[in-house]
């Protein structure tokens, strides 16, 4: 009888192991299934990371081209904001020397150089006389 019991305990010990034998096997099984499906996910999160980085580096070049291309635009509108001061002011001497007022007073009231002021006067009195149909 005892020796039946030993066959008992045994054989209830090794269906034991038998069966904490295929829980590990099955264990093992499932964690290399989800840490071959991690992989996968680590991959495709560094296939979308990589991309997002080069969008992003495109973008920052991008921007750098147009933060220039703003700039430029900035300095030609500058340049063209002087253009029509000055303009503006060799209109106002224009109109000035055509109502007599001489080199002095366009220097004095409108800030242009001595040389500037005494053309306009110069070409603003001889368009106010004209040389030409008078016998001399």
């Amino acid at each position: 009888m005892e020796a039946e019991w030993l066959i008992l305990i045994n054989a209830i010990l090794a269906c034991t192991m038998v069966a904490t034998s295929l829980m590990v096997f099955l264990s093992r099984q499932q964690l290399h299934e989800t840490n071959k499906r991690s992989n996968i996910q680590i991959e495709q999160l560094r296939i979308e990371i990589r991309g997002l980085y080069d969008a992003a580096h495109g973008l920052g070049e991008k921007l750098h081209r147009y933060e220039k291309r703003v700039r430029s635009m900035e300095e030609w509108r500058i340049n063209l904001d002087a253009e029509d001061t000055r303009s503006g002011t060799y209109f106002r001497a224009s109109s000035m020397a055509q109502r007599g007022a001489d080199a002095k007073q366009l220097v004095k009231n409108l800030g242009i150089n001595p040389a500037e002021a005494n053309l306009i006067a110069a070409l603003n009195r001889t368009v106010q006389t004209p040389s030409y149909g008078r016998l001399n």
